[in-house]
């Protein structure tokens, strides 16, 4: 079973041929990487926060053991993530959580729409936490930032959601291993806690992976322009 897109975009590869996509394929990577580095910027410059960075797990402050199965830190592109926000339809009363939430960006944008009541962070590099409460601090001060707020510092896959938790998005924090493991903590929570639960997956390096494991069904596939920006949508 493999990942298919419903969003109405014509597939990867049947826009030119294979020669001209090898030429054009480095170019457009180049430009993608740098539009992404100009939105985390211009994020921070217009709201007076520290969110941008891209550090690989080895340079996290996290246990030597798990280096080999978390990813690193990678800001995640606003306009992408309020577009999946909106387009999905979350109920009244969400609470979101950021599984590897590095600076915090994503639980600042996700605390401004109504249907969320909560949100919350969870991050092994206690570095990228202190960044990430000193982010909501500033938003409180200027962004009017009123919800209930946490970052906990943490292995996400050792820990207890049984707070009403069920919008958890993940920004390709860990591998494909760390990954069921994860599931298993989502469905024993919705188990002891029955709801309806959604994975929002970005940069989904493990989205065949999750599609063959058979737990989680797939509601849609938002595919947005620059390397590994994708946001992958499943429902439990």
């Amino acid at each position: 079973m493999s990942i298919t897109s419903n969003t109405g975009s014509a597939r990867a590869g049947s826009w030119a041929p294979e020669p001209v996509k090898r030429v054009l394929r480095p170019l457009v990577q180049w430009i993608g990487v740098r539009y992404n580095r100009a939105e985390a910027l211009w994020y921070d410059i217009k709201n007076k926060t520290d969110t941008t960075g891209s550090v690989p797990a080895a340079g996290l402050d996290i246990p030597d053991d798990l280096t080999t199965h978390v990813t690193g830190f990678q800001s995640v592109n606003e306009h992408y993530l309020r577009r999946v926000l909106e387009e999905v339809g979350f109920p009244d009363g969400s609470v979101f959580v950021d599984i590897g939430c590095g600076k915090g960006k994503a639980l600042l944008i996700a605390a401004e729409y109504p249907f969320i009541r909560k949100v919350v962070g969870v991050e092994l590099a206690e570095s990228l936490c202190r960044v990430s409460e000193a982010n909501i601090e500033i938003a409180r001060a200027r962004l009017g930032f009123d919800k209930p707020a946490e970052v906990i510092h943490g292995d996400a896959v050792a820990i207890d959601y049984s707070g009403g938790e069920n919008i958890f998005f993940l920004n390709n924090p860990f591998d494909a291993e760390f990954m069921k493991i994860f599931i298993d903590k989502m469905e024993e929570s919705a188990r002891r806690q029955p709801r309806k639960i959604w994975m929002l997956y970005g940069n989904p390096a493990h989205a065949n992976t999750i599609a063959q494991d058979g737990r989680l069904k797939l509601v849609r596939e938002f595919k947005f322009f620059g390397p590994g920006r994708n946001i992958t949508v499943f429902e439990l």
